[in-house]
């Protein structure tokens, strides 16, 4: 179909960004496009210098059933990224609706810029709660507007 040899025309790239869990070694990577996955970057201090991060499509997700940005512990330990708490905003109690039907209390949150596709915007995402069984997770939810 038309739409299938556009891809293969224009596939989508990532390149001159560190690769999460290694270093890109320069080339273009392709992404395999999936469903609701997308190539994301993250930027970042690193040695003092910011550097732009890019995350194995496995990793970032879109939602566009939520309006949140959500991210796992294990994501801001792996970019030791800023923790923040809701209640030094004023915000206390807050809790968010899970697709089981129960509510989860929201404690924490993290500021920082993301890239989609050249587009960076600086985003407050909301740190999912965890337990020991899942604290070591990496992932990053983008509702809609992020």
């Amino acid at each position: 179909t038309e739409l299938q040899s556009q891809k293969e025309i224009l596939p989508t790239r990532v390149s001159d960004s560190e690769v999460l869990f290694g270093k890109a070694d320069g080339s273009s990577a392709i992404i395999n496009e999936k469903a609701f996955r997308i190539p994301v970057e993250v930027k970042k201090i690193k040695n003092g210098k910011p550097v732009r991060v890019s995350l194995p499509t496995k990793v970032a997700q879109a939602d566009q059933g939520s309006d949140m940005v959500i991210l796992t512990k294990g994501f801001l330990e792996k970019f030791r990224l800023p923790i923040k708490s809701l209640s030094s905003r004023g915000l206390n109690d807050l809790t968010m609706n899970v697709v089981d039907g129960t509510s989860a209390r929201l404690t924490h949150y993290s500021q920082f810029e993301i890239g989609v596709l050249g587009v960076w915007r600086q985003v407050d995402a909301f740190v999912r709660p965890f337990s020991s069984r899942n604290s070591g997770e990496i992932h990053l939810l983008l509702g809609l507007p992020w």
